[in-house]
């Protein structure tokens, strides 16, 4: 629960200071750019999750994410009360396995494996989804 906590928290610091886009959706931690993303999620901000992805995965939400207008605001409402807890992260050489639990306000819950490859030596993106 600790490293849960510690996590989020210096997530959010990061966030709230302004730090660019490019430096906290690439980072040198997987988590930091899981954070990221679920947070683009509860956002709507379709800039921002595709900061975050890697290129194939992006190409295969491409249509939804530029042509579909009113999905900010499907993932803001579908994200709204969504509290993450990140479970696991294991990193193999280029890849990173982040297990997130996702929990809705009426307690529904629902395990994710985010699998991230590295791009550089600095930068992770998320390359799919594994439910």
């Amino acid at each position: 629960m600790k490293h849960k906590w510690i996590i989020s928290i210096c997530v959010a610091a990061l966030l709230n200071l302004g730090v660019p886009s490019t430096w906290a959706a690439g980072g040198d931690a997987p988590e930091v750019v899981v954070q990221y993303y679920f947070s683009a999620l509860q956002e709507g901000d379709i800039a921002r999750l595709k900061d975050s992805m890697s290129e194939s995965f992006y190409n295969k939400r491409k249509a939804l994410l530029e042509r579909n207008d009113g999905y900010a605001d499907f993932l803001r409402e579908h994200y709204r009360d969504v509290e993450i807890n990140m479970l696991d992260i294991n990193t193999d050489n280029d890849k990173a396995y982040v297990t997130v639990e996702m929990v809705r306000a009426g307690g529904e819950q629902e395990k994710i494996i985010l699998v991230l490859i590295k791009i550089d030596e600095w930068t992770w993106k998320i390359d799919r989804e594994k439910y």
